[in-house]
């Protein structure tokens, strides 16, 4: 059978819609792509979705489905999102409320199988631990009662799906780039061992999966962006072989370049080999190749059997937060912090201060010498508690308390108008991997019928990929690079850094082969703890680094295990009190350190200058407009 043409993907979302563009989806759709696809769930949202009283699914979804789904209907453009959420039927439901009042007749599946919350006390009733991920604590020794359990399903369901020509696929939590895998293996008609192909799609689905990502958002070359301004969506041309064109369409902000790519191949990952239910696939073997301008051509991905196992991400109420600012100004900024927390701690009754997790007061900036301004000179401190008692860090026991002595607080104290902050509910992710046959994955038809998605038969214990702690090479070595300059390590290094539970992960790569020789010889385990040596030394034990190197990619790549969850269980990114949660900036601080680079790799690297603009005034003055 002769191959058919690539299938388009055009990707729509990259998280929750009241958090990303609600015209995304109908942008999308008017250049007629074959499908669209829609990553709407993060680690964090299914908690918060399953303690909403509003409903247990993406809210949002249906007012940009409701914008887009006359053109999804005349152009006959498939719809594959992962907004379910925490019930999809209900989803479903809604999506066909809004097919009915615009007279549609689009049909809509979707898919069930990764609620795992009833299968916990069967599974521990035979004896599976549920060991954590990423502390190894047996989910009996946690404590926490779950809102929210679910299974990583993979992309046959939505194949599934889209063969018995369902025109919608609502899922719940299937893996972020599954959602392009499924469409794909549709496309394309592959089989469950095209582990190659399958390597390929899911590569082009990790790309696209996160909005603007791939066009240049959050991207450390971002001054050579004509305009950040409404930057367009990514499009994945993904061929039989699973070989992949990432683009835009044209009249889009935004580019697509190698590094684009890059940043996004090397983000959240966990070292070469990602692990996926469909398949794994190899990240070391991805070709990377600019064809043409806003054109990047992703080939020779290899792919091999999926494990026999599946991610489960389990989420609590760890108990409960409050935060609170203030400013600081001129001199004495350390002083005055410390004026600060003694003011705090002598107004706190100490019998409920016993009770908090923890407090803390944090200096965020520093102040400029000779400060023009007295933004310059200003500083916040922030000062965050977390309890399980919801009482013992309300207004009443804790902001009001502060609040109240302000007069008695160091010169120039002074907080931000409004009312005092008051506690919120944090959750703790337990992650963890039970057999992917546990899941009964099954696919809920338009007319009602439900097929049932039977396991990959053929697994395979996931390959061991031991931490790279390289030693540092010598001075002798370093020499052969030529005369160095102290500079900042981004005026030649891009980096991209994200989350995945309590771990954060820095992906740094280089433009040229000589500055990658220099990068993967300098940019050594004990390097990376040199330039982060007073942020680990505030995490309870530290953190375990592991490293890896991206040859093709010119890239290294690090895991900060333990990082995001502060010494406290390993609660994640919604039970810490880093003020950078997420762990977006790790590898942007890390740009910032100085190091000495050679001046041949400084004079000719593109990140030192803006190529494209003209810098303006940081500040504009709305006054002077009204």
């Amino acid at each position: 059978m002769t191959p058919k043409r690539p299938v388009i993907i055009a990707n729509c979302s990259g998280m929750s819609v009241s958090r990303d563009r609600m015209v995304a989806m109908k942008e999308q759709a008017l250049h007629s792509p074959d499908v669209i696809t829609g990553d709407y769930l993060a680690e964090f949202n299914l908690a918060f979705m399953a303690s909403s009283p509003k409903g247990r699914y993406e809210q949002t979804f249906l007012a940009a489905f409701n914008n887009a789904a006359q053109e999804l209907a005349t152009r006959k453009i498939k719809l594959v999102v992962n907004a379910g959420g925490m019930d999809p039927a209900g989803l479903a439901k809604a999506t066909r409320d809004v097919l009915r009042a615009k007279n549609l007749s689009l049909k809509v599946a979707h898919i069930e199988g990764d609620n795992i919350m009833p299968l916990i006390p069967k599974l521990l009733s035979s004896g599976h631990e549920l060991r954590n991920l990423d502390s190894g604590q047996p989910f009996r020794n946690w404590g926490k009662s779950p809102v929210s359990a679910n299974g990583y399903l993979g992309g046959w369901g939505i194949c599934e799906a889209l063969k018995q020509g369902a025109d919608i696929v609502i899922c719940g939590r299937v893996a972020d780039a599954s959602l392009v895998v499924g469409a794909c293996a549709w496309w394309h008609s592959w089989k469950r061992t095209d582990f190659d192909a399958l390597a390929g799609a899911m590569v082009a689905g990790h790309v696209i999966e996160c909005s603007g990502h791939a066009v240049g958002g959050m991207f450390s070359g971002f001054k050579d962006i004509k305009s950040m301004k409404h930057l367009g969506y990514p499009v994945a041309e993904v061929a039989h072989d699973g070989s992949t064109v990432i683009t835009k369409y044209p009249n889009t902000n935004g580019r697509v370049t190698v590094h684009t790519v890059t940043a996004q191949i090397i983000y959240e990952i966990q070292g070469p080999a990602y692990l996926n239910s469909d398949v794994t696939s190899h990240f070391d073997s991805i070709h990377i190749e600019e064809i043409a301008p806003d054109r990047v051509l992703l080939s020779h991905v290899k792919g091999s059997a999926p494990p026999p196992t599946t991610k489960v991400a389990i989420n609590a109420i760890g108990g409960y937060q409050n935060e609170l600012s203030c400013f600081a100004t001129g001199l004495d900024i350390e002083e005055k912090c410390q004026a600060m927390e003694e003011l705090v701690l002598g107004e706190l009754d100490p019998e409920n201060v016993k009770k908090f997790d923890y407090m803390r007061f944090q200096l965020v900036g520093a102040a400029k010498e000779d400060p023009e301004t007295q933004d310059e000179s200003t500083v916040r401190i922030r000062i965050t508690v977390q309890a399980k008692d919801r009482k013992c860090i309300d207004e009443g026991n804790w902001s009001r308390p502060i609040l109240g002595a302000s007069l008695t607080a160091f010169p120039g104290f002074y907080v931000t108008i409004g009312r005092p902050p008051s506690p919120i509910p944090f959750y703790e992710y337990f992650p963890a991997l039970i057999p992917y046959s546990e899941l009964k994955h099954q696919v809920v038809l338009e007319d009602g019928r439900i097929v049932a998605v039977p396991p990959t038969l053929e697994t395979a214990i996931p390959p061991h990929h031991p931490a790279d702690h390289q030693i540092a090479p010598t001075k002798e070595f370093m020499r052969k690079f030529g005369p160095t300059k102290r500079a900042p390590l981004g005026r030649i290094v891009h980096g991209r850094a994200g989350d995945k539970g309590s771990n954060s992960n820095i992906g740094l790569w280089v433009e040229t082969d000589e500055a990658y020789e220099w990068l993967r010889n300098f940019m050594s385990t004990a390097q990376l703890r040199t330039y982060l040596a007073k942020e680990l030394d505030m995490i309870p034990g530290g953190c375990v680094i592991d490293r890896c190197e991206f040859p093709r990619l010119r890239a290294v790549h690090f895991i900060l295990r333990g990082y995001l969850g502060c010494g406290s269980s390993n609660r994640g990114v919604m039970g810490n009190h880093r003020l950078d949660a997420f762990g977006k900036a790790v590898a942007e601080f890390v740009r910032a350190r100085y190091a000495d680079i050679p001046v041949s790799l400084l004079e000719s690297s593109p990140l030192g200058v803006s190529l494209t603009k003209t810098i303006k005034p940081p500040v504009v003055d709305l006054y002077a407009k009204l």
